[in-house]
């Protein structure tokens, strides 16, 4: 085998370390992110009613409550407004109203 060719191998083993090592740090920080994301529920008071706050409050709050939908109040922003469908459902984040 000449040097050329023993530089060549060497170098192929070192990007075949180096990728693998790429992989596993990527896989290594989704998973911890993921177990975070996870490990923590939601919390109404904490998580949802400062958006709900400072973002609806105007139109669906204690003094007015637009289409009959009040969300200062967890159980009546899961109740709904008028219309009869629920405005939030816990869990699918996906369902918007």
């Amino acid at each position: 085998m000449s040097v050329g060719g023993q530089n060549a191998k060497s170098g192929r083993l070192c990007r075949g370390w180096y990728h693998l090592t790429l992989v596993l740090l990527v896989f290594f920080i989704v998973s911890r992110l993921s177990a975070q994301t996870e490990s923590r529920r939601v919390d109404f008071m904490k998580d949802i009613q400062p958006i709900l706050s400072s973002r609806c409050y105007l139109c669906h709050g204690p003094g007015t409550q637009m289409a009959g939908l009040r969300l200062d109040f967890r159980e009546s922003a899961l109740k709904g407004g008028n219309s009869g469908q629920k405005a939030i459902v816990p869990g699918d984040a996906a369902h918007v109203a």
